[in-house]
């Protein structure tokens, strides 16, 4: 091994007792271990090409930059994650780099490894490819936990229950609807997510740094840029400022928002239905969650909503990254990128976090939740709600009047509206029906059956 490569060797080890704060480090990161890997591959794939590397030198180097991503948990770089884009991160990969090539017997130095490139392109494209790839399984685990939504609209689709605003009843809908809107609400956060993706896939590479390609060439720049899109599966994009292009720290911040706002859509569902399952007899109790963590003997029939708290805590966790990823974007002084990796170790947890919860929440939860049909209507029947489906056919002093009567006697608007003979029992008994009122259709084809009265 070369003199030169053991001084390099010297410097790792002093960055990382320098940065030793807290048990993150690289480690625990090998999505941007494989990004960094990336960029050296194809930046040595470049340099070979315009030969600005002798030949073997160029492919020792891709060769031990595609070994260390097909070994990635096996690498060791105790870097600590907090303080380790730029400087650190490009160290220790062009170190682990050399250390690789050199078990084939051929000598490459950290000039090799960084010929053509500057800590700042490097460190902008590394980024850029991290929070494209972190995205990826998020958009796929979403994409699936939507279809276990969509599966449970479809078996709860004729089952009519009571709406509520605030917990306060409503009017009738479709159990199943609801089910559908959560299905909605998380397909629309990931399609925005999937939007913002595609903003990801500017190469910096070549751009030197300060932006002026000083230290690097066009040539070197259209070759690595090849190479790199053919690599990772990206299309690759120029920039359309190069100074904006080493920085742009806040498009990390804007790229976080859309992870929370799948978070926010994960929140509310795991929050609704852990209320629809309260009980067992003293909730709401539409449906019930499997039996995933039953409770003590003192309280028979309890299961408690484990799975489904797991999943507002980690979208809790989600949110409070934004402020670490916020904050991260203060570093840096002028035009230089920020000092921190905070923003996309935030990024990277925050995907991540979600990635695995929602496969787990759709298996262990949303996949065996099972439906009351009949408490389900029994409250819907209940709601005093149910006089807006007399607006069609009697004035508002006789709805009142019929509030009034099922309030103080603790009737159903239907007993309430008979009690008064506001129309006949059998026309009140199918306007009142809250099968019948649960979706447009289902009101449309109420109000045609009684077209009569109507006009």
């Amino acid at each position: 091994m070369s003199e030169e490569l053991e001084i390099k060797e010297s410097a790792t080890e002093k960055l990382q007792k320098l940065l030793k704060v807290g048990g993150r480090t690289l480690n625990h990161y090998p999505l941007l271990l494989e990004s960094a890997l990336i960029v050296k591959e194809a930046a040595a794939v470049a340099n070979g090409e315009i030969g600005a590397l002798e030949t073997q030198k160029a492919r020792a180097i891709e060769s031990a930059c595609k070994a260390l991503r097909s070994n990635l948990k096996k690498l060791n770089c105790p870097i600590n994650i907090v303080r380790s884009l730029g400087a650190p991160l490009n160290l220790a990969v062009s170190d682990l780099i050399c250390q690789e090539a050199a078990k084939a017997g051929i000598a490459v130095t950290f000039e090799d490894v960084m010929k053509n490139q500057a800590e700042a392109d490097v460190t902008a494209t590394v980024k850029m490819l991290t929070v494209s790839r972190a995205i990826d399984p998020l958009l796929m685990e979403g994409t699936w936990f939507v279809g276990v939504l969509r599966e449970k609209a479809r078996e709860f689709k004729t089952i009519v229950k009571t709406s509520r605003a605030n917990l306060r009843d409503g009017l009738p809908v479709s159990l199943g609807d609801e089910f559908e809107a959560y299905a909605v609400a998380m397909e629309d956060s990931l399609k925005r997510l999937a939007e913002e993706k595609r903003r990801w896939r500017v190469s910096a590479l070549g751009l030197g740094e300060a932006g002026t390609g000083l230290g690097s060439s066009r040539a070197f720049q259209e070759k690595a840029n090849e190479a790199l899109e053919a690599i990772s599966g990206l299309v690759i994009e120029e920039p359309v400022n190069a100074i904006a292009a080493l920085g742009g720290a806040h498009n990390l911040v804007l790229a976080h928002a859309y992870v929370e706002a799948v978070a926010l859509v994960l929140w509310r569902t795991a929050h609704d239905l852990g209320l629809m399952c309260s009980g067992p007899r003293g909730g709401i109790r539409e449906i019930a969650f499997p039996a995933v963590a039953p409770g003590s003997s003192i309280m028979p029939g309890k299961v408690n909503p484990t799975v489904a708290e797991l999943a507002m805590l980690v979208a809790d966790n989600v949110l409070s990254n934004r402020w670490a990823s916020t904050m991260g974007t203060h570093s840096g002084w002028l035009g230089a990128a920020p000092a921190s990796s905070v923003p996309l170790k935030a990024f990277m947890d925050s995907t991540d976090l979600l990635t695995r919860t929602l496969r787990i929440f759709g298996t262990k939860v949303v996949q065996g939740i099972t439906a009351f049909p009949d408490r389900c209507l029994a409250q819907a029947q209940s709601s005093l709600a149910l006089v807006h489906a007399l607006d069609y056919f009697v004035d508002a002093l006789t709805r009142s009047r019929v509030v009034e009567i099922a309030q103080d006697k603790k009737e159903s608007i239907l007993e309430a509206a008979k009690a008064l003979k506001v129309l006949p029992d059998e026309v009140l008994e199918d306007i009142l029906d809250p099968k019948h009122l649960m979706d447009r259709k289902a009101v449309e084809e109420m109000l045609k059956r009684h077209a009569d009265i109507l006009s």
